[in-house]
């Protein structure tokens, strides 16, 4: 019998299709601005309270304004007393031991054997703590592993990773500073989706499924660092002080041994920039969802409501064979809702399930129920004598 009530309301789609696919590509549009925007506000939240340590104190992201044709001169330049000089600078940013100062810069690895794209990360202690990145097996990174002088490196892989490389086991990776093969010593696996946000974009993250993090240590920087990595190295570093005088004297530092060029950007400023940044195009991208949601809810409301008129006959039939109010109700229901949930279709496949879906679901059962408020009290103030008295 329910299957019955069902088809009535398949039946009535099959004879408007037209009117039904318009609502259709409409609500599609609809949802995936709606998700992509509902999904970007959630991240900017998210990546304000990661980094709220950092916003609550005087954090600097340090800024690399070297000219393109000037970088070209360093990497041609005198290799060996570049590196000389770039290891003072690096030992003086060291020097400060602030709390919060951390560093964190990628290789791309390309391939591997396994088909996996792989990523090489190189971080300092601090990173973990701030972004609060903690394995979900093995053990974290210690004191003792960013002190290591051993030919065995100790690595900390994405959860991705897990299917190839196994916790304490040692494996052979490729070094991106050096781009030879090292021996790597898994001794941490992180949960999937492990990420951190971005300084200058907190809309989006970077993922660290597909990666594996080696420990910056001082033997790594004084035996293997050249001058790219000093160069990734510092536009990877955030420094945390109370006392600007210690920026000042690092950017005299870079000045005087006249190689790469940095400023320092408080934390906030850059917060408050991407702020201003991203929020009129969110903005933009609300307003139209809203302006192509209320057309089509209008047009949806009118058309069912021109429905009702013209279909008085069937719904007289329908209610004199034993039907129900609620059962007709039941019937426009159903229309409403398979339509909502074939246009929700596309933005599971896109951006997949996430807490943004869960409110754009939310969102979709509010649609829903304005859509067939004004049809249903329409119906509703039709009794059925009043409908056969028009025909």
């Amino acid at each position: 019998m329910k299957i019955k009530k069902l088809k009535y309301g398949f039946l009535d789609i099959k004879h408007n299709l037209r009117n039904y696919i318009i609502f259709l590509i409409q609500m599609i549009f609809v949802i995936l601005i709606v998700n992509f925007s509902i999904k970007q506000i959630l991240n900017i939240k998210e990546g304000l309270n990661r980094i709220s340590n950092l916003r609550n104190s005087e954090s600097y992201i340090v800024v690399d304004i070297t000219p393109d044709d000037k970088v070209d001169k360093i990497l041609n330049s005198d290799r060996e007393n570049s590196i000389r000089k770039l290891k003072g600078l690096w030992n003086k940013i060291k020097s400060l031991q602030c709390k919060n100062q951390y560093t964190i810069y990628s290789y791309p690895i390309g391939i591997d054997k396994h088909g996996t794209s792989l990523e090489q990360k190189i971080a300092t202690i601090h990173f973990f703590d701030i972004y609060q990145i903690k394995v979900n097996e093995g053990r974290d990174f210690s004191v003792l592993d960013y002190e290591s002088i051993t030919d065995i490196v100790t690595i900390i892989i994405g959860f991705n990773l897990s299917r190839y490389y196994k916790l304490n086991q040692i494996y052979s990776l490729k070094n991106g500073i050096t781009g030879k093969d090292i021996n790597c010593k898994v001794i941490g696996i992180l949960p999937k989706n492990t990420n951190y946000p971005i300084l200058s974009d907190l809309s989006n993250v970077k993922k660290l499924d597909d990666s594996y993090i080696m420990p910056m240590s001082d033997h790594m920087v004084e035996n293997d660092f050249q001058i790219p990595d000093f160069d990734m190295a510092l536009s990877g570093t955030v420094i945390t002080t109370e006392n600007k005088s210690d920026l000042d004297d690092i950017v005299a530092e870079a000045n005087r041994i006249n190689l790469f060029l940095i400023r320092f950007e408080n934390v906030k400023d850059t917060i408050s920039k991407y702020i201003d940044y991203i929020t009129p195009g969110l903005k933009y991208q609300l307003i139209t969802a809203a302006i192509i949601l209320v057309f089509a809810c209008v047009s949806m409301i009118s058309h069912l409501s021109a429905m009702i008129v013209r279909q008085r006959k069937d719904y007289t039939a329908h209610v004199l064979c034993g039907a129900r109010f609620s059962d007709i109700v039941l019937r426009l229901c159903v229309q409403v809702a398979f339509l909502l949930a074939l246009a929700i279709i596309p933005c599971v496949l896109f951006m997949g399930f996430s807490k943004s879906l869960f409110l754009t679901f939310i969102i979709e059962i509010v649609t829903m129920a304005t859509v067939i408020f004004f049809p249903i009290v329409k119906l509703h103030s039709q009794s059925v004598t009043q409908i056969r008295r028009s025909e």
